[in-house]
């Protein structure tokens, strides 16, 4: 698999334009609200013209870890990710959770394909 490059969602382009901040503030990614809002309707609304949070700069994430929020991202963004053995349920969850269809089917193929679990 590809190597993840984390200057891609630490750094400032011109097509990112919300920072999401996990925990204890230390960690941000910064990303773009249109492919969010495109993969999750929970990102839809709460991006919307009539939500809260659309012109906020940093939204805060609760309840979500760092790292699986990149692996959940690096499956949206232009093939970067392939799920493994290991984080295919860290990734169901989130997926579940944000309603990301194409991570859940991404997540369910592999599951379906791989040998590693017993059913």
């Amino acid at each position: 698999p590809p190597v993840l490059d984390l200057r891609k969602f630490c750094s400032a382009n011109e097509m990112d334009n919300v920072t999401l901040v996990f925990g204890n503030k230390d960690k941000k990614l910064r990303v773009a609200k249109e492919l969010l809002a495109i993969h999750s309707p929970i990102f839809a609304a709460m991006f919307s013209d009539h939500a809260f949070v659309k012109d906020i700069e940093d939204v805060k994430i609760n309840d979500v870890i760092y790292k699986d929020f990149i692996d959940l991202l690096q499956l949206i963004y232009p093939r970067v990710l392939e799920i493994s053995d290991r984080s295919v349920s860290r990734l169901l969850m989130l997926a579940y959770r944000l309603k990301m269809q194409c991570v859940l089917h991404k997540s369910e193929n592999h599951l379906i394909k791989s040998t590693g679990f017993n059913v």
